[in-house]
């Protein structure tokens, strides 16, 4: 009796441990502004060149905002070069109206409210009221950030005051004096500072420009004996975010900083890691096979990301993959490395399988 008593513990403490190393659906999602974006018939066409004008105001400050506006000129340049377009200052196919503006209020909150939203309905009306599906991944991000708002009914009663900072950017883009595509983004934040969330918010509403997935970013490469410095510097506690992502991303050791996590191959490819969380515009899903819906929770709870690099001066290409595990908290990154050229075949093979599966469950009008 004493035996069989010893052997259901053992049994149920390994239960527990499997259970606890299973992963699971993240419950915190990460933070979005919102966006829209209306375009015309008239296509924007992948290699033409864009002259960008910024124009702006941040009301609550009172400098001049020359340089805040070179910065985000550069942020646009860069993320407009990374989709396949050319900047120019001289006669060019299309100009790029960039506007933003920052206002401050005393937001007071008193309230009881239910979650709602309809899903199927958002991700189609983003999908088929654009003339590109490159944003598919973005949307789709979008879209479970709302599911898990929709499965959850939650009741409120507090009241409080505080400082409020509404942002709001948009970009007009022009073709012989004509608007053919307008995306706006808003927000509240507590920061007074614009630049706080100005990167994510220019993202997501150009990832639903059409882009040259063929060009490879080049990022700085880690020296190895600094690896550890680097990661001190710019992971340690710190959470990171994808637009094709609904949940937050970290690194598995939180607590403390005195090695690399085990997750980290190849510590040189450093810079590509943390490039490719936060700009990745599509996430592959393997938490399981055969889900009939990409709004499956389960299908989220592991999922891959990829992208090929240029690192340092080399111009040999370098084949990025990171694995995240989810947790409760968040993605935990399991593991992130170069991978081989069999191993990155196979990521893009499903990671096609998966495109043409999300074209073809949204594609519902004859």
């Amino acid at each position: 009796m004493q035996k069989l008593k010893f052997y259901n513990l053992i049994l149920l403490i390994t239960g527990i441990l499997i259970c606890l190393s299973c992963a699971q659906v993240p419950t915190y999602e990460i933070w979005r502004p919102w966006t829209r974006s209306l375009s015309t018939t008239d296509r924007i066409v992948l290699g033409k060149t864009i002259q960008i004008e910024i124009d702006g105001k941040t009301d609550p400050l009172l400098g001049e905002e020359v340089i805040l506006k070179k910065e985000m000129k550069n942020i646009l340049e860069n993320l407009l070069i990374r989709r396949g377009y050319t900047i120019s200052t001289q006669t060019t196919d299309y100009k790029l109206k960039f506007s933003f503006n920052s206002k401050h209020d005393i937001r007071t909150s008193s309230r009881s409210m239910l979650a709602s939203s309809n899903l199927n309905a958002y991700l189609l009306g983003s999908i088929f009221g654009s003339n590109y599906s490159s944003n598919l991944g973005v949307n789709l991000a979008t879209a479970m950030i709302y599911s898990a708002s929709k499965s959850s009914t939650f009741s409120k009663q507090k009241t409080i005051s505080k400082d409020n900072y509404v942002h709001t950017i948009s970009i007009d883009i022009i073709k012989n004096d004509k608007v053919i595509w307008v995306g706006d983004s808003k927000w509240n934040s507590s920061s007074v500072d614009i630049r706080t969330d100005i990167f994510s918010a220019i993202q997501i509403l150009l990832s639903d420009l059409p882009s040259n997935e063929s060009l490879i970013p080049r990022v700085k490469e880690v020296k190895e004996d600094y690896a550890l410095n680097y990661f001190r510097i710019y992971c340690w506690n710190n959470w990171f975010a994808s637009p094709a992502l609904p949940y937050r991303i970290y690194f598995d050791d939180l607590k403390g900083k005195s090695k690399i996590p085990k997750s980290v191959n190849n510590n040189m490819a450093f810079a590509a890691y943390l490039d490719l969380m936060q700009t990745a515009e599509y996430a592959l899903p393997v938490g399981i096979n055969n889900a009939k819906s990409p709004l499956n929770r389960d299908l989220w709870k592991k999922v891959m990301l990829g992208g090929i690099y240029y690192i340092g001066d080399s111009n040999k290409k370098h084949k990025i993959l990171i694995k995240l595990k989810g947790e409760s908290s968040g993605y935990e990154i399991e593991k992130c490395w170069v991978a081989s050229d069999e191993e990155y075949q196979d990521y893009l093979e499903k990671l096609s399988r998966w495109k043409e599966f999300l074209e073809d469950y949204y594609n519902v009008y004859k």
